[in-house]
């Protein structure tokens, strides 16, 4: 049974952790390590978290049982509180395709529907076909991709629009 709960201060660590490990793959077929490319997701720290919970950031863990297999973050935009922001959506590479992932992601897009968020945007590396697929089977649609200096790779970037994904207008 999973369990998605917001992280506390001293979990940091763990996500981190948890962060490194499913991305870690992804770096190894790209070729990034930390040296060259810092700023990569999957070189998350306890700092960068830390920060990102100082400025509002919601991060939560996801639990099997009692393991943590996965987290997630999200956040709206400051200028624009009708835009949400969804990141770091990573779990533990033995516990994928079993259904934790669109736990973690439905968990982030209601709360960020639940404060008014009307669009929802994500990014990952273009070239990462399994992310585009996971999202468009959400209703993700593709807005833009862009090359990033600090990275030797594309970055595609897609949005949730909650007034065209509805179903049932009442869950609107």
């Amino acid at each position: 049974m999973f369990v998605i709960k917001q992280i506390q201060r001293e979990q940091v660590g763990l996500v981190a952790e948890i962060i490194r490990e499913a991305y870690k793959e992804q770096a190894r077929l790209l070729d990034i390590t930390k040296e060259n490319y810092p700023s990569y997701a999957g070189f998350e720290s306890k700092t960068d978290i830390e920060e990102a919970l100082s400025k509002g950031f919601k991060v939560c863990l996801l639990y099997e049982e009692k393991q943590a297999i996965g987290t997630i973050r999200y956040w709206i935009d400051r200028n624009n509180k009708e835009k949400g922001y969804i990141s770091r959506l990573a779990v533990l590479p033995t516990f994928c395709n079993k259904g934790g992932g669109s736990l973690l992601l439905k968990h982030a897009e209601n709360a960020l529907y639940a404060r008014g968020v009307k669009r929802i945007e994500i990014c990952f590396i273009k070239d990462c076909k399994e992310f585009e697929t996971f999202y468009k089977e959400r209703g993700y649609k593709v807005t833009t991709d862009l090359m990033v200096n600090a990275l030797p790779y594309g970055v595609r970037y897609m949005e949730l629009n909650k007034a065209t994904n509805c179903l049932v207008m009442d869950q609107c």
